[in-house]
């Protein structure tokens, strides 16, 4: 894989996803909900994706909060550049696929 230029914050369930979005909202972590990349195996579709400089401590941050996380995965997305926070369409708050296809 290429050098990554985002982390993806993975999840076993829809819940704890939304959970964790609303817990990054709180914190003022600019992020964006976007469907699991392929290459990650979990059973959730929904991941969170966030910039390299928020990674650290993240997961630490979540399950502080009461949210579990399956995993903290660098990624190379598609969408090198842009605010995670904006999806395909260049819209806010909207859910994105990584596919790439």
């Amino acid at each position: 894989m290429e050098k990554s230029n985002c982390y993806v914050v993975l999840f076993n369930s829809t819940h704890h996803a939304l959970s964790a979005e609303k817990v990054l909202q709180r914190m003022g972590i600019e992020h964006a909900v976007i469907n699991t990349p392929r290459e990650f195996s979990v059973d959730c579709g929904i991941s969170l994706r966030i910039l390299p400089g928020d990674a650290a401590g993240i997961r630490e941050a979540l399950e502080a909060a009461g949210v579990a996380v399956a995993g903290v995965e660098p990624y190379r997305s598609r969408w090198a550049g842009a605010s995670p926070a904006v999806n395909a369409s260049g819209s806010q708050d909207g859910h994105e696929s990584e596919d790439s296809g």
